[in-house]
Parts: C-alpha cells; structure tokens; sequence
C-alpha cells in the first residue's frame, strides 16, 4: 500500500486487492496448466485448491465460489465505500 500511494499519489481502490488476487491466481494457473491454451488454463484455475493469497488459504468449490466463510458488509456513502459489517457463512 505505501509502495503504491508513493508511485501514483493516492491510496489503493477498495477492491484493488480482489484484482491483484485475481491475478496471482491466473499466473497460478498458467504454471500449472498443461497447456497455454484457454480451456487448460480455464481447467487450472477451476482446480485451484489451498491457494495461500492475501486473504488466506482458500480453493474454489464445484460453483466456481470460493470457500472463504467471510464477506464485508459495505454502503456507499457520497460516492465512497464504508464498511458497515462482517459475516461469517456457516
């Protein structure tokens, strides 16, 4: 975060870190893929399991979801994001 408000003078997007774990996860993939093709790659990230990100290990289910038991309640307030709560699935 500091790295990032030196290089471009202002705080991170809220969802910046959903990007930047999206796109580990496609290198991920890529690596384990068997082939560069789209659906070895589509195959690899649908397989991804026990991914050690920024939000702690987590795979992804049958769904396509994943398993973290976590979300952030949020509103938008004058144009901005506020955390209002957080839940736990069952």
């Amino acid at each position: 975060r500091r790295i990032f408000e030196e290089r471009f003078g202002r705080q991170p997007d809220p969802f910046s870190a959903f990007g930047y774990e999206a796109g580990r996860v496609l290198i991920d993939a890529l690596r384990r893929a068997a082939d560069t093709d789209r659906d070895a790659v589509l195959k690899a990230i649908r397989e991804t399991r026990n991914f050690d990100g920024i939000f702690g290990m987590w795979s992804f289910d049958q769904n396509g979801d994943t398993d973290l038991p976590v979300l952030s309640g949020n509103v938008m307030r004058q144009g901005a994001f506020e955390f209002v709560t957080q839940l736990t699935a069952p």
